[in-house]
Parts: structure tokens; C-alpha cells; sequence
């Protein structure tokens, strides 16, 4: 009777644990401020906030919002780019961040490449509605709305760029066949949402993580409607129809660099891959901002010439 008792606490532990765990991943209590200037000057250029900030100021930004398809309001900051041009970009934050850590990517797309620019929040970030972080999952189905937003809008081609959970969000759908999209880059995204969950709960607690993945992943599939399983980008990319440029830093400690060559390998689409020495989780551009865009400009003009 004893070892029951012992038995049944254990089980209990191990289902609250891992509904802990689940809660303090996935579900937002309190976003970041909007503009957290503090977050933004650590992760821009250096001395580049104000400058930033005072080209989003002379902008004329249209504010849209668009339904999901689970009936959440999305919302997203769009930058005509004048004279016309035909190049959109389409700017993917990562996790529990929002649109404004994409701002500094905005203004070079905008002036270094003339493109018009899209910047979103995922649902559970920023101005979007939602509770639950979707890791990409229902982010991507997100993202077509997306996508379709700015094929109503004109016939411009489309470039996705994300990070981190962005990455994963855009890789997602890379394997889809998508009127006007003409170029994926991804920065610091993972391949395997499994394989990221082992590798921060090892970092984070004393409890092997292969105890609390079945439990979690149940709960994301009650709450969110998917399985962790279904957060794996490798095996959309493994079937990749779009040119994909992959950055990464060598010295992510959020997202392991194997990543990076992991997905690169199995993409058996048009790709090239940049990795920056010393740079940690999606700072490449802070590091050598110089190399970043020179490998931009590269897949640009070869994939979008007008």
C-alpha cells in the first residue's frame, strides 16, 4: 500500500511539474512593453536605437489587422516604400518579443533593398490577441493570412525573414506552394521543437526532460489544438520549394548552431548559410552587420531581379 501512495504522489508531481513547465513556456501572463527601449539598445547596433527610431518616426505606417483562422485579432505595422517598387518583406519576431526588436532589419530592407515592409505580431505578442505561444506551429497558418494580405494588396514578390520562433514560423512554410514568395531567410531558428525543449530544460531543471515532454506536449495539444511533434521546421524544409538563406551565430547558447547546418543539409531547394563568429541568439546583424547584408543582397539579386 505504501509503494501506491508513493507511486500515485510521484505521478501527481510529475503532472503538475509538467503543467508548470507548459505554463511557463506557453501561456503569456505579461508581455513586453511595446517599446522596450532597454531590450532594443542591447540587441540593435550599437549607437543605432536612435537612429532607428527617428526613421520609424518619418514613416508613414499603416496599422492593419487581420482575422486568424481561430478568430484571433492579428495586428501589423505596414511601410509603403516609395517609388513603387515590387519587393515586400514580411519581418518575423521571435519568442515573447514583438514587431519593434524587427525595426532595425525594417530600415534596411526599406533603404538598402526599396522594399515595403510588413512588420507582424504573432498572436500572444505585441498588439496581437491570444494567450498561448504557438512556437510556430499556428503561427505559420497565421503567416498565410499573411501572405494573402499582401496578395490582395498587389503583386509583389515576397521575402519572409524571421527569428528564433520566427524562423521556425516561416520555415514552416516552406514547403507550401505560395503565390508571389521568392525568398526565405531565417535567422537563429531551431529544426526540432523537441530537440530545443531537451536542450533548455537540461540547462533550466534537475529533472530529465524526456520525463516532462509527453505530459507538456499533451497539454499544448489540448490547449493549442498541436503536438510539440508539429513544431519541427526540419520537416517542412526537408521539402523546401523557395530559395533559403541560413544565418546563425556560433555562439548561441538559446539556439545551438547545429541547427543551422542541420537544416541547410536536408534543404534540397536553392540555399546558402552564414554563420557569425562571437555572435550570440539572433545578434548576427549587431556583430557584423556588414556581412549580414552582403549575404542579403547576394540572395536578392539572384532571386528577385526584376
Amino acid at each position: 500500500m505504501e509503494y501506491i501512495i508513493i507511486f500515485f504522489a510521484i505521478v501527481i508531481i510529475i503532472i503538475l511539474l509538467s503543467y508548470f513547465v507548459f505554463m511557463k513556456v506557453f501561456y503569456v501572463r505579461k508581455r513586453r512593453k511595446y517599446f522596450d527601449e532597454e531590450y532594443l539598445r542591447a540587441r540593435f547596433k550599437i549607437n543605432n536605437y536612435e537612429k532607428t527610431i527617428k526613421w520609424l518616426d518619418k514613416q508613414e505606417i499603416e496599422n492593419v489587422s487581420i482575422a486568424s483562422f481561430d478568430g484571433l485579432k492579428l495586428c501589423a505595422r505596414y511601410i509603403k516604400n516609395r517609388p513603387y517598387n515590387n519587393k515586400t518583406v514580411i519581418l518575423v519576431h521571435g519568442y515573447r518579443s514583438n514587431s519593434n526588436r524587427m525595426l532595425e532589419l525594417a530600415q534596411m530592407y526599406y533603404e538598402k533593398f526599396s522594399c515595403d515592409v510588413l512588420l507582424i505580431d504573432l498572436r500572444a505578442h505585441g498588439l496581437s490577441e491570444g494567450k498561448y505561444i504557438g512556437m510556430g506551429a499556428v503561427d505559420s497558418k497565421d503567416l498565410l493570412g499573411w501572405i494573402n494580405y499582401l496578395n490582395l494588396k498587389g503583386d509583389s514578390k515576397i521575402i519572409l525573414h524571421g527569428f528564433s520562433m520566427g524562423s521556425a514560423t516561416i520555415m514552416s512554410i516552406s514547403d507550401l506552394k505560395l503565390q508571389n514568395l521568392s525568398l526565405i531567410v531565417e535567422d537563429c531558428g531551431f529544426a526540432s521543437a523537441q530537440e530545443e525543449f531537451f536542450y533548455k530544460m537540461k540547462q533550466e531543471i534537475f529533472i530529465p526532460a524526456w520525463i516532462l515532454y509527453p505530459l507538456v506536449s499533451l497539454f499544448c495539444k489540448m490547449k493549442m489544438g498541436f503536438y510539440l511533434k508539429e513544431c519541427d521546421p526540419i520537416d517542412h524544409v526537408k521539402n523546401s520549394r523557395y530559395p533559403m538563406l541560413f544565418i546563425h551565430g556560433n555562439d548561441d547558447t538559446f539556439v545551438p548552431v547545429k541547427f543551422a547546418y542541420e537544416l541547410y543539409n536536408i534543404c534540397p531547394s536553392s540555399k546558402d548559410i552564414l554563420i557569425i563568429d562571437k555572435a550570440a541568439h539572433t545578434l548576427a546583424y549587431r556583430v557584423d552587420s556588414k556581412a549580414y547584408e552582403e549575404k542579403i543582397s547576394d540572395s536578392i539579386n539572384k532571386y528577385l531581379k526584376n
